[in-house]
């Protein structure tokens, strides 16, 4: 008692406080049967509140872990003190969160966080809108993500890892890891320059944008990932702005289905530190005009042994473009445009040092862009940019338009040696005196032939009962080639076995050769084709054999019983169209137009797989435009979609209908000339008509 007296107010005399979190150190639990902490949200707290005096391991059991959790920056974390998550043992780890705003669109938020390593983990969002997965901010810095795999199984156009903080971070390692859909794969656009970005050997997986998107990174390496995307879009494999200090693409191998592989815009090097793009396996297709490799506005860049291949069937697009950029150099590369477009696209040339020893394949006109001309050959490309002396043009013979390994003996020992660049895409040593054009460094070939192309015969519905059978064969050799066997056979019936005589192909190139013997594809049905090389000694066996398959399909009948009949009257809308069924037919187009009119490009419906059509409202305003007693036409084609072949129809039945106006419409029968070659318009197959 104080004073020796009872206390008067007992409500004050104790004190209690709460919120007090130990410091870790070692290794805890989550999740599972009796966990150091249930859930990566309570191991997150514990790190906010208490920090950590060693380093911590955590050891996640299996599970799925549905939580949006914030890590803030760790005291007492360091180089020497990291914090690891990672499974226990071999534990299958799933971390998802389908985040449902804007202002929080993370599975995991590291505010400012630092010396953080996630491995193994399996980062997930189902969200339709907001597919973020890991967001960096405050200059969250030395932070290592290994072996993870980010998915978003959702449509949600986010990056699935984004850092577009004004503070910028640093030296974050991205190693290992799968990245599957989503906007971006890496989106890394702080509003500062930030060093020590590393990307490595990663895979990017259907991106909607781009793989890797980065601006302002201060010497980053982005070596031997893969990406690959099916986007129609803009897509970017990898994009990077205003940076540079020593940056780094090599081994990367990229696939998209448009736009660009590498995108480089106002980065810069300096004379003791240049930029360098090497070893780099490129592939774009689609229809939309793209670039392999866009370089615009940069400075002390150096693209080395590259190989570019465009299957874009745009005329202008293009494997290379530089543009508006000082002190670049170009040598051992390997651009490929088979689409019709531009091996290399230059138009403002001033600022290109070096260019040799590349090699440049176009299947059109268009070689080379220079200062505003164009060059059609590789004669007229060095007189115009007086480079490329010792370059060369062939087809690279690449393995496959996505495996830019090659083939080309024209490419062997063509290059030089650079002291930037001593291996291969695969890690392979460069010839120290006479190395590879291209990213593939690969040995030279002694007796190595192959069948490419199976000219002869084709699907058709006119296959007779002796068919030509024509081949393409390829030289994949360093030596000519000549008096050889090759041979064809039929659903894996007997060979029929031919030597080539005098033909001599030539290293590198191909030739057309026609068997003697005919194959009998009078009977309609598919027919499985090998044909094949028999070279002695033959050192690459695995690219001798080409498989086809060719289809002699049923010819269709001509439609008949067309309804309504003719000078049919009194109709109204909707009006019912039938015919009978052709024989060998499968679709039908409808065409409806007004007489004295050009039959329309479009049909009126098409790829019908029933024998009717409901005209239901004149959604082409046919009916309101016919005049009073005016005349309309109406066709039908048809089609069998088996294979490659579309059948047209010439033939049509005429009658006489009346609309609810009552305006009059005849449709009469129309020839094939009537048809015109727009009906094959918008088809994607080959066609064979009915004469």
């Amino acid at each position: 008692m104080p004073n020796g007296q009872a206390d008067l107010q007992a409500s004050n005399d104790s004190a209690a406080v709460t919120g007090l979190f130990p410091a870790l150190a070692g290794t805890y639990t989550i999740g599972g049967a009796s966990p150091d902490f249930p859930s990566f949200s309570e191991a997150a707290r514990s790190l906010n509140e208490g920090g950590i005096l060693g380093a911590v391991t955590f050891d996640v059991r299996p599970g799925i872990y549905n939580e949006q959790v914030v890590l803030n920056r760790i005291r007492g974390a360091a180089q020497e003190k990291p914090v690891v998550f990672r499974p226990e043992s071999s534990a299958s780890v799933t971390w998802r969160f389908d985040q449902q705003k804007q202002t929080s669109n993370y599975l995991l938020l590291l505010d400012g966080a630092q010396f953080i390593t996630f491995r193994d983990i399996q980062f997930r969002t189902n969200s339709p809108v907001y597919g973020t997965l890991i967001d960096l901010r405050k200059g969250a810095f030395n932070l290592q993500f290994l072996g993870n795999s980010f998915r978003s199984e959702g449509a949600a156009a986010s990056p699935l890892v984004n850092a577009a903080s004004s503070s910028p971070g640093g030296f974050v390692t991205w190693a290992g890891n799968r990245f599957e859909n989503g906007g971006y794969g890496l989106y890394l656009a702080p509003g500062a320059a930030e060093p020590g970005q590393v990307i490595d050997g990663n895979e990017f997986v259907n991106q909607r944008n781009g793989g890797i998107y980065l601006r302002y990174q201060q010497g980053p390496i982005m070596r031997g990932n893969k990406i690959a995307s099916q986007s129609a879009g803009n897509f970017y494999g990898i994009f990077v702005q205003n940076s540079g200090g020593g940056m780094r693409i090599e081994k990367n191998q990229i696939n998209a289905a448009s736009g660009s592989g590498i995108w480089l815009y106002d980065c810069r090097g300096n004379t003791s530190n240049r930029m360098l793009l090497a070893n780099n396996f490129v592939h774009v297709a689609g229809a939309k005009s793209a670039t392999g490799l866009y370089a615009n506005y940069n400075e002390y860049l150096d693209i080395y042994y590259n190989s570019i291949h465009l299957t874009n069937s745009d005329p202008n697009s293009q494997c290379i473009q530089v543009s508006s950029s000082d002190h670049v150099n170009l040598v051992n590369n390997s651009f490929s445009n088979a689409g019709g477009g531009y091996a290399i696209y230059v138009p403002y040339p001033y600022g290109v040092d070096n260019m040799n020893f590349n090699n440049y394949y176009i299947t059109g006109n268009k070689f080379g862009f220079w200062n505003y001309n164009t060059a059609v050959n590789l004669p007229a490309w060095k007189s115009l940019t007086g480079k490329d002396n010792q370059s060369v043009s062939a087809d690279p013979l690449f393995v496959s338009d996505t495996d830019l390994h090659c083939f080309q003996p024209a490419l062997d020992s063509a290059a030089t040696p650079l002291a930037a660049v001593h291996d291969d895409i695969d890690g392979e040593a460069r010839n120290a005196g006479y190395p590879d054009i291209g990213a593939d460094e690969f040995s030279y070939i002694l007796d190595d032939a192959g069948v490419t192309a199976l000219l002869s015969p084709v699907s058709s519905c006119a296959a007779g009962a002796a068919m030509p059978v024509k081949i393409r064969i390829q030289n994949y050799s360093g030596l000519a080639l000549g008096n050889f066997n090759v041979a064809y056979r039929i659903n894996k019936g007997p060979a029929v076995v031919q030597n080539v005589g005098s033909l001599s192909i030539r290293p590198g190139a191909n030739a057309e050769f026609t068997f003697t013997a005919t194959a009998n594809l009078s009977a309609p049905g598919n027919y499985f084709f090998d044909v094949y090389t028999l070279l002695p000694e033959d050192t690459h066996p695995g690219n001798d054999t080409l498989s086809v398959e060719v289809q002699n399909l049923v010819f269709p009948a001509a439609v008949g019983n067309m309804l309504p009949a003719n000078s049919a009257s009194g109709m109204n809308l909707p009006i019912a169209f039938s015919w009978s069924p052709s024989t060998g037919a499968t679709q039908y187009d409808f065409y409806l137009w007004k007489s004295g009119t050009n039959r329309p490009a479009q049909p009126t419906a098409s790829g019908l797989e029933d024998i009717s059509f409901l005209y239901r409202s004149p959604s082409l305003d046919l009916w309101s435009r016919l005049p009073m007693a005016g005349f309309g036409k109406k066709s039908l084609l048809r089609h069998r979609w088996a294979g490659s072949i579309v059948y047209p129809d010439r033939f049509a039945r005429s009658f006489r209908t009346q609309s609810t106006n009552p305006r009059l419409c005849f449709l009469r029968a129309t020839d094939r000339s009537d048809l015109g070659s727009t009906q094959y318009r918008k088809r994607r197959y080959g066609k064979c008509n009915l004469v």
